[in-house]
């Protein structure tokens, strides 16, 4: 069956975090950014918590709700680890089919089979559909269970979106008070809104008019019937060896993966990695593991436990065989540049003159007479004594030198008398 195959992650935010965090599968928690929930947990919503609560709101509303026992979690937005998520989505979906375009986070579309993707559906629980054309599928994907790609065959999208009651569309597509304004004119399906012109949905809903309108009219748009863009793989270092002999033991691949890492960090240059991936090529097949890293490294030390894991769990899935490891390649990916250090006297301008002053007078007041400055004399010196010398501060120097200055010495004379 070809046409478009549409991907749906609900509560996008939320769903990363329990990928990525064991103990917040199955237990009811929010997304917080700046106060306020950003996307909840399934058994969240089912006690009643929406996005856009605030965070003592949604904790009081899950303890009023007699359905839900325990306590609500609560856990920070992170963008780089949504976007990171998202990333690795994309490439999993490239690996069925190079058309993949991601329209936003936990939404994309692509031009592969729906059984191909019926194993990544059920691994990551994912809302899949799968139509002729690309308002279909959405729908399709909006309103399929998690872990389950619904497939709307061609000729039979008008019965489907004649039946799609638009109550289903709550907090996926439209908004709440969308909703109760369709009801005011007796909108209660999809199929109800196909006799309406793009210019009078749009008079009446604004920006959500166009996407009825889109919706309720399929593949008659033009642009529903668009084909997808190609994905283009993010950046990546990429090193690998070929052993002459093939190996068996870890004692002598281990010290090749040092000197891989040792090569692909060094093409970081002044970057990060946040995601690596270490394949090795076997008589049998070539086997890789993937992992993303809690935070960016570049130190191929830092790196060497990750990726020696990942190689030991990947040629496990090789037994009862005994591994022999022709050839090793490590991929570094999720580049990031790395952060710069900041500093008390960061800043531009007469702003940092002050702050030092400050810094400085503060030093001085809390370790009166003890306080110094390191003067450069030569940098190529072996010995310190000769490298650099211990002077007072220059604030010190300077309140030493007015004491001694013929004016200073005759006004504390005509102050004396």
């Amino acid at each position: 069956m070809s046409g478009f195959f549409c991907l749906y992650i609900d509560q996008f935010p939320a769903w990363v975090w329990e990928q990525s965090t064991i103990t917040l599968r199955r237990t009811p928690f929010v997304v917080i950014e700046r106060g306020h929930v950003v996307s909840a947990s399934p058994t969240a919503l089912l006690a009643g918590v929406t996005v856009g609560m605030t965070s003592a709101r949604a904790q009081a509303r899950f303890r009023a709700s007699s359905t839900s026992p325990g306590a609500l979690g609560e856990v920070e937005r992170d963008a780089r680890r949504e976007e990171l998520a998202w990333s690795e989505v994309q490439r999993t979906m490239y690996g069925l089919t190079p058309q993949v375009e991601a329209v936003r986070q936990g939404l994309l579309f692509a031009q592969v089979e729906s059984a191909k993707t019926l194993s990544l559906m059920r691994g990551l629980s994912l809302h899949g559909g799968h139509a002729q054309d690309r308002a279909t599928a959405q729908l399709a994907a909006v309103t399929a269970p998690p872990a389950t790609a619904r497939s709307i065959k061609a000729g039979r999208e008008r019965a489907f979106t004649d039946g799609l009651a638009l109550s289903s569309l709550q907090g996926t597509l439209l908004s709440q008070p969308t909703l109760t304004r369709l009801a005011w004119f007796g909108w209660t399906h999809l199929g109800h809104l196909r006799p309406l012109s793009r210019r009078q949905l749009e008079e009446q809903f604004g920006p959500e008019g166009t996407l009825l309108f889109n919706l309720a009219q399929g593949p008659l748009v033009a642009s529903n019937r668009g084909p997808v863009a190609t994905w283009k793989p993010p950046a990546e270092i990429v090193a690998r060896i070929e052993f002459e002999v093939p190996v068996r033991e870890p004692a002598e691949w281990n010290g090749a993966l040092d000197e891989l890492l040792t090569c692909a960090c060094g093409g970081l240059g002044t970057q990060q990695t946040q995601t690596l991936e270490i394949e090795a090529a076997t008589p049998i097949r070539s086997v890789l593991a993937r992992r993303v890293l809690k935070e960016p490294l570049s130190d191929p030390r830092t790196l060497h436990r990750p990726t020696e894991t990942a190689l030991r769990q990947a040629l496990e899935t090789l037994a009862p065989l005994s591994p022999i490891v022709q050839s090793l390649t490590v991929r570094l990916g999720g580049l990031v540049s790395a952060p710069i250090q900041p500093t008390l006297f960061e800043g531009q301008g007469p702003e940092r003159g002050q702050t030092l002053d400050k810094v400085v007078e503060h030093l001085e007041s809390r370790f009166a007479g003890r306080t110094g400055r390191y003067a450069l004399l030569d940098p190529h010196s072996p010995f310190p004594e000769e490298a650099y010398r211990w002077l007072p501060t220059l604030r010190r120097l300077q309140s030493s030198r007015a004491s001694k200055s013929p004016e200073v010495s005759a006004q504390r004379r005509r102050g004396g008398k």
